[in-house]
């Protein structure tokens, strides 16, 4: 590969940080201000073009699967411990399990950095997280248990688990090959 390939080959690779870091963001915004009605159609399209992006799209298909799963068991812990108030859901609305697939589109490109750094994993999840939930909360009406600060303390020991867990998951699908 001469230098001139080269060069337009890392320029493409910035551009698809740049894309999936962009549609997350963009898609996490209007899940929570939406809800389910915008959040659907936004994760599908979101999804569609990460896939198309992916160059393992059937293991990135697979982990967004498993964020889901995850997504649906630790923010239902969350509900259940009362950290979380939906008013008197006992589920956690569809907008905020569409939040989970979106943040896994992030870890084959944005989220390079962190393979095979689970400390740093641990440490990101623990302080993200509840800046996360919070500034959703305020967007989408959710009620976070008082005191405030146990409920971001819980989010963040929490995250500070999932995040490595994620990328752990994530590192062996991006192992496997498919014939």
């Amino acid at each position: 590969m001469n230098f001139s390939a080269a060069q337009r080959s890392l320029s493409a690779k910035r551009s698809q940080v740049l894309i999936t870091a962009s549609l997350f963001q963009l898609g996490w915004l209007l899940c929570v201000i939406g809800g389910t009605v915008v959040a659907l159609p936004t994760t599908a399209l979101v999804l569609a073009v990460h896939f198309h992006l992916a160059d393992q799209p059937r293991q990135e298909l697979q982990f967004a699967g498993f964020a889901v799963l995850i997504g649906l068991v630790c923010d239902w812990l969350l509900l259940q411990a009362g950290v979380l108030r939906f008013g008197e859901a006992w589920l956690q609305p569809l907008w905020l399990l569409c939040l989970w697939p979106l943040f896994a589109t992030n870890f084959s490109r944005v989220l390079r950095l962190f393979h095979d750094r689970l400390l740093l994993c641990a440490l990101l999840g623990a302080a993200a997280a509840p800046i996360s939930y919070f500034g959703g909360s305020r967007l989408a009406g959710i009620e976070l248990l008082e005191p405030l600060w146990l409920a971001l303390l819980l989010i963040a020991c929490t995250w500070a688990v999932v995040f490595p867990v994620m990328m752990i998951i994530h590192q062996k699908l991006m192992r496997r090959r498919f014939p």
